[in-house]
Formats: C-alpha cells, sequence, structure tokens
C-alpha cells in the first residue's frame, strides 16, 4: 500500500479554481499535489511480518507536503488512521494551508484513488463541506493529486 492511499486531499487560496452552478452559489474546485513526508506505522498486536500488513488496531500517523500544481509549496497534510482490517484503514486529519485548515475524515484502502468527506475548516476555509480525492500517479513514485470540491 502506498502512503499517498492514506492521504487525501487539500485546498490553498490561491490554486483554486471556481466554477458555477446554475441557480446555485459557486463550488469551489481545489487541486494540489502531495508528497514528500514521513510514514510511521504502530504495529499493534499481532505483529506484521511486512510493513503494510495492517490488522485491526494498527495505526498509520502521515505527514505530507502539499504543493500547487506549478510547484509551490502550499501547505500540510497531517493524518492519523486506524487499521479496522486487513485493507482498510479510518482516517482522520488536517491540512494546514495559507488563509486557513481543512479538516477531513473518510475511509482508505489499497484501490489507487480514496474520497473521503471535508467535515470542517477554519480561517478562510472556516464551514467547509465537500469531498477529497486523491489519487496516485502512475509510475510517479509517492505523489499523489489532489482535487478537493468544497461546496456551499
Amino acid at each position: 500500500m502506498h502512503a499517498s492511499k492514506l492521504l487525501v486531499a487539500a485546498a490553498v487560496a490561491g490554486v483554486a479554481g471556481v466554477a458555477v452552478q446554475a441557480n446555485a452559489a459557486p463550488v469551489r474546485t481545489l487541486h494540489l499535489v502531495e508528497r514528500g513526508g514521513g510514514l510511521a506505522v504502530v504495529d499493534n498486536p499481532p505483529k506484521a511480518a511486512h510493513r503494510y500488513d495492517f490488522s485491526a488496531g494498527d495505526i498509520v500517523v502521515v505527514s505530507r507536503d502539499l504543493y500547487a500544481p506549478g510547484g509551490a509549496r502550499a501547505g500540510s497534510l497531517r493524518l492519523v488512521c486506524v487499521a479496522t482490517t486487513a485493507t482498510t484503514q479510518q482516517c482522520s486529519g488536517t491540512e494546514s494551508l495559507a488563509g486557513g485548515t481543512l479538516e477531513l475524515a473518510g475511509v482508505s484502502g489499497p484501490a489507487p484513488s480514496t474520497t473521503v468527506a471535508v467535515i470542517g475548516g477554519t480561517g478562510a476555509y472556516g464551514g467547509a463541506r465537500g469531498t477529497s480525492v486523491s489519487t496516485d500517479r502512475h509510475g510517479g513514485g509517492d505523489v499523489a493529486d489532489q482535487i478537493v470540491t468544497l461546496v456551499p
């Protein structure tokens, strides 16, 4: 399992695109790239034969750097995930960005793309809600593209 599958999307002021639905408030679509950082696994009993052989109760702590599509540093991602099965983790985390934070929660698994909920935020993202999608890049090592959709 790639560390980026434990990660979720992010947002940052200045890289947001705005789409407008007919007769509705604007929907904000934000694009970021996650890479770098670190990953720590707390392997609670029963002990795993390999680092990513999870069992219920194992904990994964994720720290990643976030970048704008053009390469400028945009913030950071911090997540804590608890394995609920060998292939599923329940995750919660915070994206720290210019202007505020986004709070994220959801389930992560071995698929190349993970969708989670945006359940709140602070500062420029106060009251944020929506979805966040993190998709591994093919052949890109431990890099993922993120798309966040914030709804009114």
